[in-house]
């Protein structure tokens, strides 16, 4: 079995509003089938990965070339859950920064085309993990409230060991919130985020001033309207039938507003987000990055599903008179 050993992640924590009532009224079997449904979103995406492995076998974390002239991150999300709580995670730091020996780093140091080696991995693919797995309580009537940080951590899944400062401070900042959506811990606002995922609002917070909050929280409700055709406020609406949560819910409304306003505030550049948003992997550098290689043009979800091999029919047999 591998060593524990700490390492920087980016890390969300998430819980059920009114979990307690809720568990009491649709009981132990239901509320069990709707988590298996949020963490099927971490889940579908580890299968995806699985099957690109199929076609690439030596595919591994780090920055993919593709036909096109697009980058793209491989790259992995963690989820756990226990009680009402959900953990949500990923590496901080590209993988080889920690397995290549000192002497190969500092070779690397000196060369512009790696220098993406000693940045934070793009947080893009965590984000929308965590804008999805918002998306999804509320359809399946299990609203979160969130908090993302980053730091030193262990979070080893197959010992169930979760500790480190990012978890304390996002969780910390999570309940220092009244809405149903994702603040952002002045830790994980160090990396650069793409301006689709993040909103300036405080209006959330329990008090006026929380050492980890950094005015910033999540743009889930942009997630939303880019994937699904239901009126998101009218949802919430819906959903505010405890006095207890009133506040929570006239916050988050104002939130979905203040995303409304934000929906033209995108980010300028061309198709590929990475290289638009990125330094490290911007398109003024041409073709000067020593990222992997992947053979293929990137494709979306659906082109990828029409480029899968179907099963062939199985030939009807004739009877002979």
């Amino acid at each position: 079995m591998n060593p524990v050993i700490a390492r920087p992640y980016a890390v969300g924590i998430f819980d059920v509003l009114g979990f307690k009532r809720k568990f009491e009224k649709l009981g132990l079997e239901e509320i069990t089938s709707r988590y298996r449904a949020l963490i099927d979103i971490v889940v579908k995406r580890d299968e995806h990965l699985a099957e690109m492995k199929t076609f690439f076998p030596d595919l591994k974390e780090g920055p993919y070339w593709c036909a096109g002239g697009e980058i793209v991150p491989m790259t992995k999300v963690y989820a756990a859950y226990a009680s009402d709580t959900f953990l949500v995670w990923a590496n901080y730091t590209w993988t080889d920064l920690h397995e290549r020996t000192e002497d190969e780093l500092e070779k690397l140091s000196k060369d512009s085309n790696h220098d993406w080696l000693f940045q934070p991995i793009p947080c893009d693919a965590f984000l929308e993990t965590c804008s999805e797995l918002m998306c999804r309580s509320l359809q399946v009537g299990l609203p979160l409230r969130g908090a993302l940080a980053v730091g030193d951590a262990i979070l080893d899944k197959e010992r169930s060991i979760f500790l480190g400062q990012p978890i304390i401070d996002a969780n910390l900042l999570e309940h220092g919130q009244k809405f149903i959506g994702v603040g952002m811990c002045s830790s994980f606002v160090s990396q650069t985020i793409p301006k689709r995922f993040a909103l300036s609002f405080s209006q959330q917070m329990k008090k006026s001033s929380v050492h980890e909050a950094s005015g910033l929280i999540l743009d889930w409700p942009r997630h939303w309207r880019n994937t699904r055709p239901f009126d998101l406020k009218k949802i919430v609406e819906s959903m505010n039938t405890d006095n207890a949560f009133s506040d929570y819910y006239g916050s988050t409304l104002s939130s979905i507003d203040k995303s409304e306003k934000a929906a033209e505030d995108v980010e300028s550049g061309k198709a590929c987000p990475i290289r638009s948003n990125y330094e490290q992997f911007s398109y003024s550098r041409e073709g000067n990055i020593a990222a992997y290689v992947r053979p293929v043009r990137h494709c979306t979800p659906v082109e990828t599903a029409k480029l899968m091999p179907k099963a062939s029919k199985p030939k009807r047999r004739v009877k002979k008179q």
